[in-house]
């Protein structure tokens, strides 16, 4: 879930600009009893079309996402797992979001969605979207800044909530990020905090090191 927002925070921005920070991801998980799951770690966007992170609770974990290939690798048990994606290469001057297709107010809208309601609460903008699909959809903004986008169905709803936005080299960003994920005796929340957001980061010697090539990997190929 939050892959995609990340994608669609960092997409735009240009090799010289590259961004790197830390960030913690909490999962809640509510069916029957609660379990919590939390991952830290470190995120970098190498150029327009890779983003890398970097684990470190609760495993050691390093990941390269490229618009065609994703490699995940666990130094500690000498594992690889690379997925490859059928679809191929997209034409090297799309972004992130092009290649993604995460601006969610344009993926509603190439949904075949129209906006036939708007009303405003405080400094907070509504719109109610609607099309074929069963189901209601909502989104917000605050000035420029999407806040919410709310989905629900029969016995089933989506909120994703994107809150405390921040100026970095002329783009805007959210710190904190919150998926809700409602079904009849399930609930599942995941909270993305970002921290110490940065440009102009080096990336760890380990991004460069081409992982198939180390002795005694474990290399598990995938075609997705």
């Amino acid at each position: 879930m939050f892959l995609s927002l990340l994608f669609l925070l960092y997409g735009g921005n240009t090799p010289e600009a590259m961004i790197a920070g830390d960030f913690v991801i909490s999962t809640l998980i509510i069916e029957k009893k609660k379990s919590l799951d939390v991952v830290q770690g470190k995120f970098y966007l190498a150029e327009p079309h890779c983003l890398l992170f970097e684990t470190s609770s609760p495993v050691h974990q390093l990941m390269k996402i490229r618009y065609d290939t994703t490699e995940i690798y666990y130094p500690e048990e000498a594992k690889l797992f690379r997925i490859v994606y059928k679809k191929g290469v997209p034409d090297e001057n799309l972004s992130l979001t092009d290649i993604f297709n995460t601006d969610i107010e344009k993926a509603l809208h190439d949904a075949g969605l129209r906006v036939d309601k708007f009303f405003n609460k405080g400094d907070t903008v509504f719109m109610n979207w609607s099309g074929r699909s069963p189901g209601s959809v909502t989104t917000a903004r605050v000035n420029d800044n999407l806040v919410l986008c709310r989905t629900k169905g029969k016995n089933w709803s989506l909120d994703l909530e994107m809150r405390n936005y921040r100026n970095l080299n002329g783009k805007s960003y959210p710190e904190h990020m919150r998926s809700i994920v409602k079904t009849k005796g399930f609930e599942k929340i995941e909270e993305l905090r970002l921290g110490d957001v940065k440009t102009g980061i080096t990336l760890p010697d380990v991004f460069f090191e081409n992982w198939c090539t180390i002795p005694g990997i474990v290399l598990k190929a995938v075609d997705w």
